[in-house]
């Protein structure tokens, strides 16, 4: 039995989506300008006053004067560079409130969310106010699960290596060498938080100070410990390529790893992450 069709969706929105998502797209810069000018319209001035916010907050001009002062959203929105058209929507989110009221403020976040849903633009947006890259489903999971064991002062450090990773993806193109060295300081410093030794996460670190962890925490099951002393080889493999994009003192630098090869290392690297919190933190 075949399924049913999507009820209710727009036709380009079923049959004309695009296999791969993008980092821009003139469609969502436009919506997003025509969805601001409904929440932030020029009739009470809330336009010039998140205008004149995001002139101090961003540095750009956003403001025009002729006549009166006003804000042209679509325009805005249009030609204003990439990363100021993303600050610009967590800016929004964080003022909204003082200006159109909280629930007038979540519900211009979830017109924003569908807009990047919809036109299947590679960002993510979180309950915060916050834009993170996002690619395919199994690296959005690996992402989500890795954060969601960072919690507490004690990982502060590991998450804002996290930022610079999601700064690099967030670059057109991407910034793949510093997305794996970014990813590549997440795991190193987990692994010298709990082997206060290590100075340097290598194959050395791995094989005598990982491996005769592995070796104690599962002696009790030969199945489980077979299965963890495999993924600790994996690991080292993961940590050699990555010394490839690291920068050496004297040495040019790497050269810029394939998107592909970016996206699979720091993948990768996410989920050596979380299964690193779960061994060794326990």
């Amino acid at each position: 039995m075949s399924e049913k069709p999507q009820l209710g969706k727009r036709f380009s929105h079923i049959y004309l989506t695009e296999d791969s998502v993008t980092s821009d797209s003139v469609r969502m810069r436009r919506r997003l300008g025509a969805c601001f000018k409904r929440y932030f319209p020029g009739g009470k001035n809330l336009d010039t006053w998140l205008g004149g916010f995001l002139e101090a907050e961003l540095g750009i001009p956003v403001v025009k004067y002729k006549f009166s002062s006003y804000v042209d959203w679509v325009d805005f929105f249009s030609n204003a560079e990439r990363r100021d058209v993303l600050d610009a929507l967590t800016v929004a989110y964080k003022a909204g409130p003082d200006a159109i009221g909280d629930r007038e403020r979540d519900d211009l976040w979830k017109q924003v969310a569908r807009i990047i849903d919809e036109e299947n633009v590679g960002y993510e947006l979180d309950d915060q106010g916050g834009i993170h890259p996002r690619y395919d489903g199994a690296f959005d999971a690996a992402r989500s699960t890795l954060i969601s064991g960072l919690e507490g002062e004690k990982f502060a450090a590991a998450r804002e290596h996290l930022l610079a990773v999601d700064a690099a993806l967030l670059q057109t193109p991407i910034d793949g060498r510093a997305a794996v060295r970014g990813i590549f300081d997440v795991v190193e410093n987990l692994f010298k938080q709990h082997f206060k030794g290590v100075t340097h996460l290598n194959s050395a670190a791995i094989a005598n100070q990982l491996r005769p962890h592995l070796e104690a925490r599962f002696a009790g099951d030969v199945h489980e410990k077979r299965v963890a002393l495999k993924l600790g080889d994996a690991m080292k493999n993961w940590v050699d390529a990555a010394h490839f994009f690291r920068h050496e003192a004297g040495q040019p630098e790497p050269q810029q790893p394939t998107p592909g090869t970016a996206i699979s290392m720091v993948s990768h690297g996410y989920t050596i992450g979380r299964w690193l919190v779960e061994i060794l933190n326990d």
